[in-house]
């Protein structure tokens, strides 16, 4: 039986702390119908130690490209797509590390068995909370995992996350990320669908990441969320409406469940949230790839199955 040849994307600023860790969670893979055979790291002008650290992975498959300018993700997702040789294409962040050896497997596995699916998303889990706000946080995504899963089986918009995703080569190919976009994820979801492709969400493809520690970094982050929503709206019209669309019922009931379950954690972060999109639709005649980064989540998080 022929494998499926895989390359792993990385785009990657200012993430000295974690690269290696990303990468030797990436060749501690089990690679079972399918062999890695390029990984490409690209530093979106980094200004720390990123590109010396992930140099120090010795690995012939590993490529690791430099670039002096801060030009924002959209531009290196196209330059993958663009010189992508393999069938399938999965996309880390720098700042996250595989939850355990079968990530890899268990996110490709619907493109290997349905060639119609030309995007799968992973879930993106939280590491342990060393805050208050990374609690209350974790407590939120918590609750809004569980949501997200109710709407189409978890085959939605909101299980579009870009922290760990697979493009099969024919979407990728016939893909470009306009520069102004910034939640590059959703983007990718609503072209998926308007190209008539699949998208699938597995939940047992995991990734850990850390969430903001600091006010600032959560507030950016939510108001960056707001404001794509709007420019996504303008390139996508109507499927964009329907697809961000959550029944109300639902959410009210995951809103409640949220509060009851840590009264504290859920106000602050509904405060927050709400201030978030406040200050988006102040600002969002601010379309910037290049937009500020939450430097609280750039920790570095070992393997938790590491030995």
């Amino acid at each position: 039986m022929l494998k499926v040849a895989v390359t792993v994307g990385i785009p990657a600023y200012n993430e000295e702390k974690n690269i290696k860790n990303l990468l030797l969670s990436i060749l501690s893979q089990e690679e079972k119908g399918y062999f890695i055979k390029k990984i490409i790291v690209v530093s979106d002008g980094s200004t720390d130690e990123t590109v010396k650290r992930a140099k120090e992975i010795k690995d012939e498959r590993l490529e690791v490209i430099s670039k002096k300018k801060r030009v924002g993700k959209s531009t290196h997702l196209n330059y993958l797509f663009r010189n992508l040789d393999t069938d399938i294409l999965v996309l880390f962040d720098a700042d996250v590390t595989l939850a355990d050896r079968f990530t890899l497997q268990y996110l490709i596995q619907p493109m290997l068995e349905d060639e119609n699916v030309g995007l799968v998303g992973g879930c993106p889990v939280q590491f342990r909370a060393k805050n208050f706000l990374e609690k209350a946080i974790n407590v939120g995504y918590e609750t809004y995992k569980e949501m997200r899963l109710k709407i189409k089986q978890g085959n939605n918009l909101y299980c579009c996350i870009g922290q760990i995703l697979a493009l099969s080569k024919t979407f990728a190919k016939q893909t470009v990320v306009p520069k102004d976009v910034m939640c590059n994820d959703t983007f990718l979801y609503l072209a998926c669908l308007a190209n008539k492709f699949k998208f699938m969400h597995i939940d047992e493809a995991r990734v850990w990441y850390r969430a903001p520690k600091k006010l600032d970094d959560h507030i950016k982050q939510s108001e960056r969320f707001a404001i794509a929503r709007a420019r996504l709206t303008e390139l996508f019209g109507k499927l964009a409406k329907e697809e961000y669309k959550i029944p109300k019922k639902l959410y009210y009931i995951y809103l409640i469940k949220g509060f009851l379950r840590a009264p504290l954690h859920s106000s602050l972060l509904f405060i927050l949230n709400s201030y978030s999109g406040l200050l988006a639709a102040k600002e969002s005649y601010k379309f910037n790839a290049a937009w500020p980064i939450a430097w609280s989540t750039k920790l570095g998080i070992k393997p938790s199955y590491e030995n």
